[in-house]
């Protein structure tokens, strides 16, 4: 799972020595951050892939002490660990906010790593 893609942008030098080539195009790569993987390890990794080639250039194990950036799933993921924890749901109720309010996204629930 993705959690940020970024442009990998060619130097100022390869751009400004460009021809126009149907042979040889630009540069063009993107640098991916994410999580997951058969041989994953807790940091996530880091990957650089050529969007002229359709190659992954380099990819690297993120050190096991790294968090990628939360993407949707690891939210959605929290939003429902959260709603099921019951010492959660006692504190909201102490409160007096219902189980209720909490489904209609009355409040808010912001994970932090």
């Amino acid at each position: 799972v993705f959690s940020s893609a970024q442009l990998i942008e060619p130097s100022k030098e390869t751009v400004h020595s460009f021809k126009l080539s149907p042979t040889d195009p630009l540069p063009r790569s993107i640098r991916l951050i994410g999580t997951g993987g058969l041989e994953a390890g807790n940091g996530g990794f880091s990957a650089a892939v050529d969007l002229v080639s359709e190659t992954v250039e380099k990819m690297t194990r993120l050190p096991d002490n790294a968090q990628a950036a939360y993407n949707l799933a690891d939210l959605d993921t929290a939003y429902a660990v959260v709603l099921k924890s019951q010492e959660y749901l006692d504190a909201m109720q102490k409160r007096g906010i219902s189980h209720d309010d909490l489904t209609k996204d009355a409040v808010e629930i912001d994970p932090w790593p």
